[in-house]
Parts: structure tokens; sequence; C-alpha cells
């Protein structure tokens, strides 16, 4: 627990590693049912002088609509970072995520604190709830996100996926950008994904023909999520 600075009380905090594979401008999101707040800082983060070092923080999104914070700032790449999520308001706890988006993979790591007696305590699953304190690496570009959704069953067409013996259901996707840029498709399911991207005309016949990115898992090669990146052209069709 630290004291922010010019408010009564003490506030639960977690203590984020950041460190950009890119340099940039990057933006860090909260996501909780409870009322955050952000800092970002240049290490070291010293929780008895929460201005020391402080790049930028935030209580709202930038629209001032949301009591989720949004906090940007330019790092350099390779750099690395502390971002503490803590509350609004003193002695509140809760699970939270953040989420970064920017031109290049961020390394998001819980960070412990060392911890001085009588003055605050070290960070641990006591904070702000027990949860999984690993982040993984995020790749968004560029910030806007659409989203689809839809469902496989035994309507849906089939096709032979090369090299694999069977039949698999499959589902088409239209996705035309509005801007010439780098976009990464995420898959979200129960089931277990694979992602092709094509160039038109998809031919189920010929899988192999247009195609310009494929993938079975995520970026870490851990996930059973696809996740896959290619520069698109705006106004073209996919």
């Amino acid at each position: 627990m630290f004291t922010r600075n010019g408010r009564s009380g003490t506030f639960y905090f977690e203590a984020i590693a950041v460190t950009p594979k890119r340099s940039g401008n990057y933006t860090f999101t909260s996501n909780s049912t409870i009322d955050s707040y952000g800092y970002l800082y240049t290490n070291p983060f010293d929780p008895l002088n929460t201005t020391s070092n402080l790049l930028v923080h935030a209580d709202d999104n930038e629209n001032e609509t949301s009591d989720q914070f949004s906090l940007t700032c330019i790092l350099q790449a390779g750099t690395s970072y502390t971002l503490i999520f803590t509350t609004f308001e003193a002695g509140v706890t809760g699970l939270f995520s953040v989420v970064a988006v920017g031109p290049g993979r961020v390394s998001l790591l819980r960070k412990n604190i060392t911890s001085v007696p009588g003055m605050y305590d070290t960070i641990n699953s006591r904070q702000l709830a027990e949860r999984n304190h690993e982040y993984p690496a995020v790749t968004l570009q560029p910030v806007i996100a659409s989203n689809y959704s839809g469902a496989l069953d035994n309507n849906s067409s089939t096709f032979s996926r090369d090299g694999t013996s069977g039949i698999w259901y499959y589902e088409t996707i239209q996705a035309i950008p509005k801007r010439t840029e780098n976009y990464t498709f995420k898959s979200y399911s129960a089931i277990y994904s694979f992602g092709y991207l094509y160039t038109n005309p998809f031919d189920p016949l010929n899988i192999t023909s247009n195609l310009l990115v494929s993938s079975d898992d995520d970026e870490t090669g851990i996930g059973d999520q696809f996740s896959m990146s290619y520069p698109l052209e705006a106004g073209a069709n996919y």
C-alpha cells in the first residue's frame, strides 16, 4: 500500500514492468469494475515519493466519460518503465486488467516492490485480489478495434485443409480496411482455432491460392487461438 499524493488514506496498488519493443507513442488503458487510477514512471518507482520520475498519470479515459484510466506517453524501445494500477478511492480492492496499444509489442510483467517495514507492504496476492499477475505481451496496431462474432455448426461450409486429412468447417469474413496500415486479427473461442487471410478471390478447393498469411497459435506460440498480422491496403477487399 501507499499514500497517494494529495489524498488521505492508504491505497492498494500493483506495479507492472513495461518494456516496449519499438520506440513510439503507447496508450495504457485499464479495465475493471472499480474506479481506477494509473501512473507511469521511469525507473525507479518510489512509493514514498509518488511524484519522483513520474511521466504521466490519469484518473479517467481521454474523454473523461469513464472511470477507467487511459494514459499515453512516448516510450523508448528496450527501456523499462513502471506502470502503477491503483484505485481512485482509498482501501478498495478488486480484479483488473491493463491493455497496451502502440507501434510494437509491449512486455507487461508483475513487478515486486521491496517493502519498508511500517511504511508500506510488499505487493503480493493480498493486494488487489488473488489473480494471475503475468500480463501477456500485447501488439495492437492500429488503435481501432473491430469485432465479429460467428458460429460453426453442421450447416457451415466445409473444405479440406492443406496437408491434413478430414473435413473442416469454416466461415468466411470480408475484411475491408479504412486505412493502409499493419493489422492484427485475433480469435477468441472455446475451440482450437486456425486462421487464414487472403486477397480475393478465396478458392476453398485451392486454399494456397492468394494466401497472404495463416496462423495456428497466438504470437507467443502457446495459445490455441490464432493471431496474425499483415499490412493491408485501404479500401481493398480481403
